[in-house]
């Protein structure tokens, strides 16, 4: 029994009214280590997640040509997928400012789970698609939902190692869930593979009932305010975001086939992207450092290594592995650190009843920016093989710029 206690609200969330009593030999108050517990519940939640959708989600465009899809099939059913992340995720998060983010978060997994285990019975490219539009809602809820409770979980100086840590959680399960995928297709075809994925979100949903279903608690200031939208004078740095979408969505929809073009197989490119993913994760656990030594710089360094990276492809061959090695290298930490970087600096300039919306924010024009990128750059690549990732080093160029206009215009 906590006596007494209560909950109270603060500058930024709910905490524990009582006295300061310790657990064992620990220094630690109990609300710094309930706050700690909270934040390792949402990580692990959100990895099993990640592994959820890392099962299957690579698997999709495999699926619909096994059932006589053509490629205009497996485009139609990405942009199914793509489409609506392009607005939803500011909706969800503006929604969610009203200190519902638990519950939402909750939605999020069960969404997942029905639009995964309903692929079972989808033996038609239109009912994929239409399964498709569900899992985009999911993911619309799911990534910025999650996003703000890390957020508003902590201090805002805390904020760019707690993204960091929930960056690798998710990024883990993607990284496992392609590999674990691949077995299950072969043990057991792919709906088995569904199954799986849907046991992955059902364990998922009862997980985080069970540890975030009580002791998450919005911030006071949501439930004090309401509503609010994010500012506009993030407008350069969103900007930048978009950019960032479409230099990302080129990388992971395209370089894959420009591989294929010099006769890597899928198991070469299979590991080579599990690189990229491991220095994305190397990315999120130093990225606090980085930027605690950098500053505004940080972001700055991540862009210049996705210029080098994408200048690289652009103008040299790729058909010996050590450069194929050091251009995903380059991308992973470019990519793993531009993320942490700017979603914190957007988290710190919204008001505490606009965080929703502002991650929301981030997260659709992220989306914008890849639904643009296939579309550009497949036109390109029907010009010159090497044409859309010299676009992307050139759209990279104009990121520091959207940044730096971004500093001036608040003064920081």
């Amino acid at each position: 029994m906590r006596g007494a206690g209560s909950y109270v609200p603060t500058s930024d969330c709910y905490t524990y009214n009582a006295p300061r009593p310790t657990y064992g030999l620990t220094s630690e108050p109990v609300v710094v280590q309930e706050r700690k517990a909270r934040l390792t519940y949402l990580y692990a939640s959100v990895f099993l997640s990640s592994l959820g959708l890392g099962l299957v989600s690579y698997f999709i465009p495999r699926y619909v040509q096994s059932i006589g899809g053509t490629f205009v099939d497996l485009g139609v059913v990405g942009a199914s997928r793509s489409f609506l992340y392009a607005f939803l995720p500011f909706i969800m998060g503006y929604l969610s400012d009203r200190g519902i983010r638990r519950e939402m978060y909750l939605l999020s997994i069960a969404v997942n789970l029905l639009s995964t285990l309903l692929l079972v019975y989808a033996e038609t490219v239109l009912y994929v698609v239409l399964l498709q539009l569900l899992a985009s809602l999911g993911i619309s809820l799911l990534w910025p939902i999650t996003e703000a409770m890390v957020a508003e979980s902590v201090d805002r100086n805390e904020r760019i190692s707690a993204m960091g840590w929930y960056s690798v959680s998710w990024a883990t399960g993607f990284l496992l869930g392609p590999t674990l995928g691949g077995w299950v297709i072969g043990a057991g075809g792919y709906d088995a593979l569904f199954i799986t994925s849907s046991a992955v979100f059902l364990f998922t949903l009862a997980f985080t009932l069970a540890t975030l279903g009580r002791s998450y608690r919005p911030c006071a200031a949501t439930l004090r305010h309401g509503f609010s939208l994010p500012s506009r004078l993030l407008s350069y740095v969103y900007a930048a975001v978009v950019a960032y979408g479409v230099i990302f969505s080129i990388v992971v929809s395209l370089f894959p086939g420009y591989l294929g073009a010099f006769e890597y197989d899928s198991m070469t490119i299979g590991l080579l992207f599990s690189l990229f993913g491991l220095f994305r994760i190397f990315a999120f656990l130093t990225v606090d450092r980085l930027n605690r030594r950098l500053g505004r710089w940080a972001s700055t360094i991540s862009v210049l290594l996705m210029f080098l990276g994408t200048g690289i492809v652009g103008a040299f061959s790729v058909s010996s592995l050590p450069m194929v090695v050091l251009v995903l290298a380059l991308l992973g930490y470019g990519f793993g650190s531009f993320f942490p970087v700017t979603i914190v600096y957007i988290s710190n300039r919204a008001t505490e009843a606009g965080l929703g919306a502002a991650v929301g924010a981030y997260e659709a024009f992220f989306g914008i920016g890849f639904v643009i990128g296939p579309i550009m750059g497949g036109y390109l690549s029907g010009l010159t093989i090497a044409a859309p990732y010299l676009l992307c080093s050139i759209i990279s160029l104009s990121m520091p710029l959207l940044m730096a206009l971004q500093h001036r215009k608040l003064g920081a």
